[in-house]
């Protein structure tokens, strides 16, 4: 027995660069965003590693994330003392991405960012990350974009110059639904300050339905592999 590929006269009329972007064309998915607040209120405790925990719990439907945008809103306290991280099991393994780690403290400068309080978005895309962009006004309220902390080294050894390891696009093909949690703690004597509130703002990439011209060519190619004696 002899096996051949049946042949087609519309698939010998298409190069085979052709078929396949036809194949794949549309399959990128649409984009949906959803925006979700966490009103929180609570004293971040003074100098104190144990910190606070804040969960948000999402119901998307199963929905996958295609990029991911933290809002952060702190009243008082010293923002050289913050350390920040937001948490998500992904189904497949949890994710831990760094938001803060003692903004503004270097070498040149050990006590960091004397400012106090922010009102701020991180996300990957912003100019500068938030440990090294911070402004250093004593009593300033900080506010704008900035990227994400991404030091994951011990709060009381990290400087400026450590390395950035972890990033918001780190979320990025995991499913949304389930719980995030933000732990902030204060890691420097002086101020209590207070976590007022935090917010996700997430756009998700769904896969569509094939469309009807490409079910057809998906059918054509189906009959590219039948056998004939």
């Amino acid at each position: 027995m002899i096996l051949t590929m049946k042949s087609s006269p519309i698939l010998n009329r298409w190069p085979l660069a052709a078929l396949a972007l036809a194949l794949t064309a549309g399959i990128s998915g649409a984009a949906t965003t959803l925006y979700s607040l966490k009103t929180d209120g609570r004293d971040i405790p003074d100098n104190d590693s144990s910190g606070v925990a804040s969960v948000l719990t999402l119901s998307t439907g199963g929905k996958l994330i295609g990029s991911l945008e933290v809002g952060l809103d702190i009243a008082g306290g010293w923002n050289s003392d913050y350390y920040a991280y937001l948490h998500h099991n992904r189904g497949v393994g949890s994710v831990m991405v760094v938001l803060l780690n003692r903004p503004g403290v270097s070498v040149e400068v050990p006590n960091g960012a004397e400012s106090t309080g922010m009102g701020i978005i991180l996300a990957d895309t912003a100019p500068q990350d938030i440990h090294s962009g911070i402004p250093m006004n004593n009593g300033n309220v900080v506010a704008g974009r900035y990227q994400p902390d991404g030091r994951t080294v011990d709060p009381l050894s990290v400087t400026a110059t450590s390395p950035r390891t972890t990033f918001l696009a780190d979320f990025n093909g995991a499913t949304a639904d389930g719980d995030w949690t933000l732990f902030i703690a204060d890691q420097g004597g002086g101020e209590v300050g207070q976590l007022t509130s935090w917010s996700l703002n997430m756009t998700f990439v769904t896969v569509p339905e094939p469309s009807a011209a490409l079910s057809v060519l998906l059918a054509l190619g189906v009959g590219l592999g039948r056998r004939r004696r």
